[in-house]
């Protein structure tokens, strides 16, 4: 189960057993033992380890580990920042056999480092207050500096990342392998934190979680991707899948309009219509399977006809006072409420504009497609300070809209709660147009009848199989947004495929 946590969740959960009879001390037990089963299933034939431990939780965990490997005949050294607050764990460990080093130098630890075969680091946890700092700091950099061969396992967090935003405040380590005690911590997903982690291992330690949990962010996973793909009945016709309306395109920008369309159609929509100035049809029009809504300066009733099921407006649509004032129109009309309206790029930018814009899309089921300065434009200038997953729960919350919050790793929250993220950066996607193909597969979504959270889901799923697939056939420099959107069907099937 893909879902992920932020430390005051841990906490939660943690009083929780504690509350329903688990004593604490069996809860780190069950830590430093699930961290050596997965230690020594990795690496069976251990013989020397060096394991460096602080004084809170954390450093009981590794405590335990030092403890298990000694009993099992493993050579353990074992040393400390700071003493542990606890001296059980540590006193139990000793007189297992590992060798407790309570005074040390770098230089000592550079002399270790060639003649074991591990590192355990168990030096700071999620309670991460302030920077490593001092003789913490030099140890962390003389870890970092370790050689090439020898493996470094991280007990829960990686030490000096911050567990619930991502950030790291002044240096961390660098492991090759996270094996995290309970569910995983949301910041190990999000940069620069994520490229400390290595491969992240979820431990069973007897904190669980239910999937409809509001605390915990989804971590989007193929088989829960899968599980809201909308089905494609045998008997279907054209009209099942929708008809979207794409707003889209300037004289500028008609390259835009021509990928969200492209998008839009990939993905499975019945119907795609591009609405469009007649200057900028002839540069859009992507393909003749896409129809065409022909605007005068007086949009209004060509844009709300009935039969438009689903909008995509803003791609290259141009930020012109008289666009600014169509699209205000159009977003406080009667005949586009209750119809789902996907809202990018340009769109954003001029909804951002208008006084309390929140009040004028009320009534219209809207997703936001922001990526960092658009937020930041839409919130009025200025950020909450918060992590990204939080910032993203706070907005849709405060806006009662989905919001698609583009990044390197880029994070969907409803406003009812539901939040999940993709954890796969990709700089193939790192390109113009990228995002355009990203609203035409929200949208695409959207007319097949899905929700929008998961139509949301799906999307920035789907956009990143899609990239997947771009970098193993094409690497990563050179893939262009209509080849992302080219991408689109085999990364629908793909999924729709796996058992």
């Amino acid at each position: 189960m893909s879902l992920a946590i932020s430390p005051a969740t841990m906490r939660s959960l943690e009083a929780e057993c504690v509350a329903a009879g688990t004593p604490a001390q069996h809860l780190v037990e069950s830590a430093g033992t699930a961290c050596v089963q997965a230690i020594m299933q990795r690496w069976p034939l251990l013989r020397r380890v060096l394991i460096c431990a602080g004084p809170g939780n954390n450093g009981a965990d590794a405590c335990v580990c030092a403890r298990i490997l000694a009993q099992s005949g493993v050579s353990v050294t074992l040393l400390s920042w700071q003493r542990p607050r606890t001296d059980q764990w540590l006193d139990a460990a000793c007189v297992a056999g590992a060798v407790y080093v309570e005074q040390w130098e770098p230089s000592l630890v550079e002399r270790l480092l060639p003649h074991v075969d591990l590192v355990i680091d168990g030096l700071l946890g999620i309670g991460l207050s302030r920077p490593p700092a001092d003789i913490l700091l030099l140890l962390i950099e003389t870890l970092n500096a370790r050689p090439r061969r020898l493996p470094l396992v991280a007990i829960d967090v990686p030490s000096g990342c911050d567990a619930r935003s991502g950030s790291i405040p002044s240096v961390a380590i660098r492991a090759d392998i996270s094996l995290s005690t309970g569910p995983v911590k949301v910041g190990l997903y999000v940069p620069p934190a994520a490229l400390h982690c290595g491969e992240i291992i979820e431990l069973d330690i007897g904190i669980h979680l239910s999937p409809t949990d509001r605390r915990a962010t989804r971590v989007l996973s193929s088989t829960f991707v899968q599980s809201l793909l909308p089905e494609r009945p045998v008997d279907s016709y054209k009209g099942t899948y929708g008809t979207v309306c794409v707003w889209a395109g300037s004289e500028a920008y008609p390259g835009a309009a021509h990928l969200a369309c492209m998008a839009t159609a990939r993905t499975g929509a019945g119907i795609v219509a591009l609405a469009a100035s007649p200057a900028v049809i002839p540069l859009a029009w992507p393909t003749p399977e896409v129809t065409l809504v022909p605007l005068s300066d007086d949009p209004h009733d060509a844009l709300v006809q009935s039969h438009f099921s689903t909008y995509l407006v803003g791609p290259g649509l141009g930020r012109s006072t008289q666009t600014a004032a169509q699209l205000q129109t159009f977003l406080g009309s009667a005949d586009v409420a209750g119809r789902p309206v996907v809202l990018d790029a340009d769109a954003l930018t001029m909804l951002a504009r208008i006084p309390d814009w929140p009040h004028i899309i009320a009534a219209v089921p809207c997703v936001l497609t922001p990526h960092f300065g658009e937020l930041r434009r839409l919130a009025g200038g200025t950020l909450i300070d918060l992590p990204p997953v939080e910032r993203a729960q706070h907005y849709a919350r405060a806006w009662g809209h989905v919001l698609i919050m583009k990044g390197s790793v880029t994070i969907i929250a409803s406003p009812d709660g539901r939040t999940a993220l993709w954890a796969h950066p990709n700089p193939v996607l790192a390109v113009a147009g990228s995002g355009d193909v990203l609203a035409g597969i929200v949208a695409g979504f959207i007319a097949q009848h899905c929700d929008l959270y998961s139509a949301a889901c799906l999307a920035v799923a789907v956009h990143g199989l899609a990239g997947q697939h771009s970098a193993q056939t094409a690497g990563t420099a050179g893939v262009l947004a209509s080849e992302l959107a080219a991408a689109i069907p085999g990364a629908v099937q793909a999924l729709r495929a796996q058992s």
